[in-house]
């Protein structure tokens, strides 16, 4: 495949990941990225500047339709060569629009990227949802845009002087639901797949691999992809070599299913959950996410996103830095057992052995992250959680170890 990826460490939140490393970047190549332990780690900018291009065109239903993309930079950053990272809004192929990216894009602005929000092509959607068949076309399309975006900036620097300062071997692409799967197909799939034929005709008719939606003759390659309630059409899409991503999944996403399952366009794929273990066999560096009976889009107001937001984080530095980060615990780590759950009165949290000695913070949250209830410094290996402390509905324990950097998170439900 076209992609290669260096090789780097992570653990999933879900599956024991063996170390793969990084060939180490020189301390040069590190200087050039500003890559001192708090760039991309951290805001270490307080606002940011946007400038709206067209970046392409193409036909859609039928018409003509121009490309825009939002390109936000840190505002007074000096840095002369910087990473990109190129997102792609949600909606399902039918709907969303990339001012939706916008506030995605800043967060990691202020962190010393320069971002980007694209347009891409939509379904003409008339109330009925379409097939695999009628929709397929369409996410062939979004493919293509994003590649053209690609095109665009690696342009700009070959021929323009390069005016947003972009290092073009550290381009990265993401995307929520539909924008997710779109930035998984331009990382990772290429002809070299098992695609079906019936796709492959597709492909053919709406401009080949690479598409024509603008700056043809420029490599569309990327460092890696960030995938939020995506996936591909089949895990055998991913091979050895292919670029490095990081997943956020719910397990009952019944739009883009967390494993291999049924989507909404009436047709089966591969998701977060099933993806994550076939780059694990083939070498590719992964960071899995995932939340216990979350949706596809409830996950976004949970108590997962932080963890989330920090996982995203570590990869995008990790990736551009070529840092080897230690490994980390399973998120749902299976020491911690809290029974029953759900309960209609009281709860036991009962910690296993590898507790044994080590204080920890106990806070439960609610849906909206919001604390309800919280314990410092303890060491007891069974805890009551009471009902009338902690109310009704959905909530999640977060522990804190102070022998370990990330928290046990698990979900209970008080009746």
């Amino acid at each position: 495949m076209k992609n290669k990826a260096t090789h780097f460490p992570f653990t999933s939140a879900l599956f024991a990941f063996a170390l793969v490393f990084f060939a180490p970047l020189s301390m040069t190549a590190q200087n050039a990225l500003g890559c001192n332990g708090s760039r991309y780690l951290n805001d270490i900018f307080t606002d940011t500047t946007m400038t709206t291009v067209q970046y392409g065109a193409n036909r859609n239903n039928g018409q003509n339709q121009n490309l825009f993309m939002d390109i936000v930079q840190p505002k007074n950053d000096t840095l002369r060569l910087r990473p990109l990272v190129i997102w792609a809004f949600g909606g399902g192929f039918i709907a969303g629009k990339r001012e939706d990216m916008r506030q995605t894009c800043q967060i990691f602005s202020r962190k010393g990227y320069v971002t980007a929000t694209i347009d891409y092509r939509l379904y003409a959607f008339l109330g009925i949802i379409p097939d695999s068949n009628a929709i397929t076309p369409t996410i062939v399309k979004a493919t293509h845009d994003m590649k053209a975006a690609i095109r665009y900036f690696k342009k700009t620097v070959k021929e323009d002087g390069n005016p947003y300062r972009i290092d073009t071997s550290n381009i990265i692409v993401g995307g929520v639901s539909a924008g997710a799967i779109t930035a998984m197909l331009t990382a990772q799939m290429d002809s070299t797949d098992p695609i079906p034929t019936w796709i492959r005709t597709i492909i053919a008719n709406e401009g080949g691999m690479e598409g024509t939606s603008g700056t043809p003759n420029y490599r569309t390659n990327v460092k890696g992809a960030i995938s939020m309630s995506g996936g591909m059409y089949r895990k055998e899409w991913l091979d050895k070599g292919d670029v490095p991503f990081a997943s956020f999944h719910g397990t009952a996403d019944n739009v883009v299913a967390y494993g291999y399952g049924l989507n909404v366009y009436n047709f089966y794929g591969d998701g977060s959950g099933t993806l994550a273990p076939r780059a694990l066999e083939l070498g590719i560096p992964t960071v899995l996410v995932t939340v216990p009976g979350g949706g596809h889009t409830d996950i976004y107001s949970s108590a997962y996103l932080p963890i989330w937001l920090q996982k995203a984080t570590t990869f995008m530095h990790n990736l551009v830095c070529g840092v080897s980060p230690l490994p980390t615990e399973d998120i749902s780590n299976q020491q911690v057992n809290i029974y029953p759950n759900p309960s209609t009165d009281d709860m036991t949290l009962e910690l296993g052995d590898y507790t044994e000695g080590v204080k920890f913070d106990l806070m439960v949250v609610d849906a909206l992250g919001r604390s309800v209830f919280a314990l410092k410094n303890q060491s007891s290996r069974l805890i009551t959680l009471r009902k009338k402390d902690i109310g009704t509905g959905l909530f999640f324990v977060r522990l804190n170890f102070s022998n370990q950097a990330k928290p046990v998170l698990k979900k209970v439900v008080f009746e």
